[in-house]
């Protein structure tokens, strides 16, 4: 599960609930007003006391809001590597073995004939530093392919995503592969996984109808769920599987679905 559901839902009551409703994962968002909270030490060891008290494990999503790990601009990528690395050391001290990353985009004003080329350079330099202390922290990055939007993505395709993790090496850099992003951008859900499934360390489930990021219960749209579990079994997929939906109900009717397919 993760903290994609109603912000009203205190952390440390959705601690609670992930355990009430039988989760062993529960990835957590840092974006504000998380990131007020982040430099307290007693917040970190509060955190850390109840998700070993109820024997949830950690992850931790980097922030994204106004973060940009590809921008062209200098001083805005060097804050966004910050604010990751900020992300990294909070995963650290809460037992976290994992972070979520997006890889940042070319806004659409851009031409990408001109200028993707270089924010995929952007991004590669980012991830060398962040890799660099992701690796002192003993935390693995697993960088997320994007869905639809309008402006230009760095990773929509599983090409897109060997291309960085292989093209880097490091056993600190590997992949959070999102079925419903891939889906909005007319990716073949499970031919994805098929291409990628040797470096994913974290797997993102929500459901769409292939035109947008809708984040729908599993089953309430397009995606070929049953498919995809067949998958999963025959490759013995046995990391994190993190619904990624909007509400307390939508996960309890997210985790009934996945149930009857014979996950969680």
């Amino acid at each position: 599960m993760t903290t994609w559901v109603d912000p009203v839902y205190k952390i440390y009551d959705f601690i609670a609930a992930a355990a009430q409703m039988g989760f062993s994962y529960i990835e957590i968002k840092t974006d504000y007003p998380l990131t007020t909270l982040i430099p307290n030490e007693k917040f970190r060891i509060r955190i850390k006391q109840l998700l070993e008290t109820f024997k949830v494990k950690p992850i931790v999503h980097a922030p994204y809001y106004d973060v940009n790990i590809s921008s062209l601009n200098s001083k805005v990528r060097k804050a966004s590597i910050e604010s990751v690395i900020d992300s990294i050391k909070f995963a650290h001290d809460i037992g976290a073995k994992i972070v979520t990353l997006h890889p940042g985009n070319l806004p659409s004003d851009y031409s990408p004939s001109y200028y993707l080329e270089n924010a995929r350079a952007a991004l590669k330099d980012s991830l060398f530093e962040i890799i660099k202390v992701a690796s002192e922290y003993s935390v693995i990055i697993g960088l997320e392919n994007k869905q639809k939007s309008k402006n230009h993505q760095i990773i929509w395709t599983p090409e897109d995503h060997l291309y960085f993790v292989e093209g880097l090496s490091s056993k600190w850099l590997k992949i959070t592969y999102d079925v419903g992003h891939a889906f909005t951008v007319g990716n073949d859900v499970v031919s994805y996984f098929k291409k990628t499934h040797m470096y994913i360390v974290n797997l993102h489930i929500h459901d769409n109808h292939g035109e947008s990021d809708e984040h729908l219960v599993p089953g309430s749209g397009n995606i070929n769920f049953h498919e995809l579990v067949d998958v999963l079994k025959k490759y013995n997929y046995g990391g994190p599987i993190i619904l990624e939906v909007k509400s307390i109900s939508g996960l309890q009717r997210a985790k009934v679905f996945m149930n009857s397919l014979g996950i969680f």
